[in-house]
């Protein structure tokens, strides 16, 4: 984490968003050019202390009860990626919240399989995916789809009207944070998901090693490694971070994009709030979702609905009150997430760009 970036941040805990509360309270670890591998923030109104590992501050509004939480999925990225000390395994491990552990489910995306899934979707074209079997070629028209990421990209590109900072939200993997890092001074790519920001981080800062490969399932233990070679980029920060609570100041992003988290948030609504408060005048929101609502995600009177009407148009009009302008609107593109060669789940969504007046 480059020192500089603290000057856009504020504190997710008192909320000042108009002044830079946030400072360097210790230095573990120093890397080149003023960056801070390990050590810790402090605000200066609450006092509050956020570490920051992996060269990623942890950004929530309880740090500790997020490193506990989160306890399990942290060692797991040690594994798997190194970069974190001993020291600071230690003081982990000593947090005064570790009792809730036990509320840490291994879900999909955290094994070997599940980070492979994720990087293909980002990074690979469907198609190059796609083996030889019978079943595997009835559905090759489909996977000529280009890859979501690529085209959202292709079809947001044209529409900056400021290329100084930009903000990808729920990032995962980095897939749009990498794209926008050509086109942008600076980007901030911010997910509440450790081990997926910390895969980020290794492919796209190349730090603490760069990730070059990645593992596939074909089919039961069938694995296949593949190779993904992607140009060095510092001009990104990775940072723990909730969309609902963000840790950015006012009014400081040329651009925002959110793809596909208005479905799986608890409140939409306010996650659109969040991306206008961060966004300049003139700034662009871009929004994907395939509007797969869902109950134990998101209570049901949270849902962007209306009788009789798509999601998709409900949303332009949250949007269209918020004071954006829709600059353009893109339906039904595929995104396509494949788990093994005979199973791929297909979502079509839909892209929403819009200004900030």
């Amino acid at each position: 984490m480059k020192i500089d970036i603290l000057k856009e941040l504020s504190c997710p805990s008192c909320k000042n968003y108009e002044e830079s509360n946030l400072s360097i309270n210790e230095m573990w670890e120093e890397g080149l050019d003023n960056e801070v591998i390990e050590g810790f923030i402090s605000c200066e109104s609450c006092k509050k202390v956020f570490p920051i590992i992996f060269g990623m501050p942890i950004l929530v509004s309880n740090p500790d009860e997020y490193i506990a939480i989160n306890f399990v999925e942290i060692q797991y990225t040690k594994e798997m990626i190194g970069g974190i000390s001993s020291k600071m395994l230690s003081y982990i491990s000593k947090t005064p919240t570790l009792i809730y552990t036990n509320k840490f489910v291994t879900s999909s995306y955290q094994s070997l399989h599940g980070l492979g899934m994720y990087i293909s979707m980002h990074y690979e074209e469907i198609k190059n995916l796609i083996g030889n079997s019978n079943a595997e070629k009835n559905i090759q028209n489909l996977m000529e789809s280009q890859n979501f990421f690529q085209r959202c990209y292709d079809l947001l590109k044209g529409q900056f009207n400021g290329t100084t900072l930009a903000c990808d939200l729920g990032s995962s993997v980095g897939g749009i944070s990498y794209r926008l890092s050509f086109d942008f001074d600076r980007v901030i790519s911010l997910d509440l998901s450790f081990l997926l920001l910390a895969t980020a981080k290794a492919l796209i800062n190349q730090f603490p090693i760069k990730k070059s490969t990645y593992v596939i399932i074909r089919e039961a233990l069938n694995l296949e490694e593949r190779n993904i070679n992607l140009i060095r980029r510092e001009n990104v920060e990775f940072i723990i971070g909730d969309i609902n609570n963000l840790c950015i100041k006012n009014n400081l992003a040329d651009c925002v994009t959110t793809f596909n988290m208005l479905e799986i948030t608890s409140n939409p609504t306010l996650l659109i709030n969040e991306n206008k408060r961060i966004l300049n005048k003139d700034g662009i929101l871009c929004l994907t979702s395939p509007f797969y609502w869902r109950p134990d995600r998101t209570p049901f009177e949270n849902w962007i609905y209306e009788k009789n009407v798509s999601s998709s148009d409900s949303l332009i009009r949250v949007l269209e009150k918020e004071d954006f302008l829709i600059c353009q609107t893109f339906n039904n593109i595929p995104w396509i997430l494949r788990y093994y060669n005979r199973y791929f789940q297909i979502w079509l969504n839909d892209l929403i760009i819009a200004k900030k007046t």
